[in-house]
């Protein structure tokens, strides 16, 4: 089974599982990558996918670097079970940004 909401979100189900994927057009992909990025280019775009060159990452506060990297780093996998093992990575990253933009 798979289907779209009105929101560009596909979702399927496979083997009692189910997945969710946001599909963009291309000026919401601009938008959402501008977001984070002072220039983006557009290297091609088709109905299979849009490639996008990006420079100049925005610096963002340290709590919004904190969120993103619990949401990326701990993922909760079926049974609301975390690893919970993932802040030293993310303690290395923000570090990381700090020494890039002081």
């Amino acid at each position: 089974m798979y289907c779209f909401d009105d929101k560009n979100y596909a979702f399927s189900i496979n083997g009692g599982i189910v997945f969710k994927q946001k599909f963009h057009t291309k000026e919401s992909y601009i938008a959402l990558l501008e977001k984070y990025f002072k220039e983006v280019d557009v290297l091609s775009c088709n109905s299979n996918y849009i490639y996008c060159a990006c420079r100049t990452p925005k610096q963002l506060s340290s709590e919004k670097y904190e969120y993103y990297l619990e949401k990326e780093l701990n993922i909760e996998y079926p049974n609301n079970y975390k690893h919970n093992k993932h802040r030293g990575l993310m303690s290395a990253l923000i570090e990381k940004v700090a020494d890039r933009y002081g």
